[in-house]
């Protein structure tokens, strides 16, 4: 009906599609909009604390996964906070669905969890293997994943393209003969967990996240989120990672401030 209203009231009028458009707008953060995504990812890394503190062995999932919204929302987070736990002895994505069986140990921990704040989301994938030391293919699958975060935050600056910076993260995987998982690898947060820019999956995959051909540039005042990944197809184990920056006039600055590791409870 608002629709028809506008045609009547404005017969001579065209509608332009202006949704890129909005979304390259709403990519640049006001420093309003970057406190809350500050807070936001304080409101993360103590979720973060919680979940390694308390995935023991013999602790069902459910309650992991109780304790870290918990905190979140205590923190003042907003209600929509997103934790994704996948808990498995070989998990290879996070999962939606938390599997609320006592911890095993070897089983390790896949996750994403975004705190948000004022409407902003902050987002870190922090892995955790349960009850002992990492497995060396786990550990190995870790290394490459955390090697690729630290190439990525020494490239991301103003002028790069979201293709050739999703290239420099997935380098040292392609160099250690693992492959991808389905998530991008480069991608905006803010408003929404995954907006503008977003990188285009690796070869011919077509990306589930509307991704174009990854020629945008990132820009000065950007939060950007890294998500590497690796999977190694001969021992069916797949690992994954993230961390939030916000882009700065000469390059950027990471919004986390834990250690980066494959916590071992």
């Amino acid at each position: 009906m608002a629709l028809e209203g506008l045609r009547r009231a404005l017969p001579q009028a065209g509608l332009e599609d202006f949704d890129d458009d909005l979304a390259a707008i709403r990519a640049l953060k006001s420093d309003e909009e970057l406190a809350c995504h500050e807070r936001a990812m304080t409101l993360t890394e103590e979720a973060i604390k919680v979940m390694v503190a308390s995935a023991r062995v013999g602790v069902r999932g459910g309650v992991v996964f109780g304790k870290m919204v918990g905190t979140m929302l205590s923190g003042g987070a907003d209600m929509s906070v997103m934790v994704q736990l996948n808990i498995s002895s070989a998990p290879r994505l996070a999962a939606r669905l938390v599997n609320n069986q006592p911890l095993q140990k070897g089983q390790v921990i896949l996750n994403e969890i975004t705190a948000k704040y004022g409407g902003y989301w902050s987002q870190a994938h922090a892995p955790v293997s349960i009850g002992t030391k990492p497995s060396r293919t786990h550990q190995r699958l870790f290394d490459v994943i955390r090697e690729g975060l630290e190439r990525g935050q020494a490239a991301l600056k103003p002028g790069v393209t979201v293709r050739d910076l999703a290239e420099v993260i997935r380098q040292p995987a392609s160099n250690a003969g693992y492959g991808w998982s389905p998530i991008p690898t480069v991608k905006g947060i803010g408003l929404a967990t995954s907006e503008h820019p977003i990188s285009p999956p690796p070869g011919d995959a077509k990306s589930p996240y509307g991704a174009g051909d990854g020629s945008d540039l990132i820009h000065e005042r950007m939060v950007i989120c890294f998500q590497p990944s690796a999977w190694d197809a001969e021992a069916r184990l797949g690992m994954h990672a993230a961390e939030t920056y916000v882009v700065t006039r000469s390059g950027c600055r990471r919004l986390g401030r834990r250690a980066v590791e494959l916590h071992a409870t």
